[in-house]
């Protein structure tokens, strides 16, 4: 089906640029979508050390939806509130995660609805 595609065009571009951690955070989530739950959990772990001493915006995005990905959801709010604390500089990035979040928090993924709640009040001050 069409996830498959995506899994494989995603694996494709990996093939080229190994730790694009964005391109690893949306396979993370493609994967969760097409039930592969043990094939995510790798690929979010990847992300998780590899954005492990980035400070930029996008490494903390990355790395919060990450956390989620791997079950750590204590972890992925506390990286979300970071984030949040970078105020307007880092909106584009908080609403370029809630695209993430959202299809976690469809699977009830632990933690997603919470960062998305959390995501959604910080958007709306």
């Amino acid at each position: 089906g069409q996830l498959e595609e995506a899994i494989k065009m995603y694996q494709r571009s990996l093939e080229l640029q190994p730790d694009n951690i964005i391109t690893l955070n949306v396979l993370g989530v493609t994967l969760r979508l097409a039930e592969r739950s043990h094939d995510a959990q790798g690929v979010f772990e990847q992300v998780v050390n590899l954005s492990a001493d980035g400070d930029e915006l996008t490494a903390q995005m990355n790395r919060m939806i990450a956390l989620i990905g791997v079950g750590r959801p204590t972890d992925g709010i506390a990286s979300g509130k970071v984030l949040i604390d970078k105020g307007l500089l880092a909106h584009n990035h908080l609403r370029t995660a809630l695209g993430d979040l959202k299809p976690l928090a469809k699977l009830g993924i632990d933690g997603a609805q919470e960062c998305v709640s959390m995501i959604e009040a910080a958007l709306a001050k």
